[in-house]
């Protein structure tokens, strides 16, 4: 396996991370990358640190087709974010969503991972899974609460 703290990465161009799925932490018009042709944005909690940002992405996307999908109690919080894209549910879209390609993302529930309309979003194709906030380590043994209300 690499050791990609040993890997020099130019954060200035998109990142290749598997076949079709790149990361993409800047916006420049030299790179070919056209945010307007950006048609959905998945958070997977609603918390401030993600869903902050929504309405900045919404301006620089500039499409009247995005739409802005979670899980269904994720949504009665993420609307508060100033949110003007339509909303869409995980739950009334079958836990999937089919690109135009033909590429499906699959969510998968975790409730309990963080908070109740957390999700995990898996990537057929590659079978890469997604997450916007990693899964607390289990320090005690599977199938047993911790003592101290952790």
């Amino acid at each position: 396996m690499t050791d990609i703290a040993n890997i020099n990465l130019d954060y200035n161009r998109p990142v290749k991370i598997a076949d079709g799925v790149y990361w993409v932490g800047f916006y420049d018009e030299k790179s070919g990358l056209h945010p307007g042709s950006i048609r959905a944005l998945i958070y997977q909690h609603y918390d401030p640190d993600l869903c902050g940002s929504i309405p900045n992405f919404e301006d620089i996307i500039g499409s009247d087709k995005l739409r802005v999908i979670s899980e269904k109690t994720n949504n009665v919080f993420i609307r508060h974010y100033y949110v003007t894209s339509e909303m869409m549910s995980i739950d009334d879209m079958d836990f999937a969503y089919k690109f135009s390609s033909g590429r499906t993302l699959r969510f998968i529930k975790t409730p309990y991972a963080h908070s109740t309309g957390s999700f995990v979003t898996l990537d057929e194709q590659t079978v890469g899974a997604f997450q916007q906030r990693p899964l607390r380590q289990l320090q005690q043994p599977v199938g047993t609460l911790p003592q101290d209300g952790r």
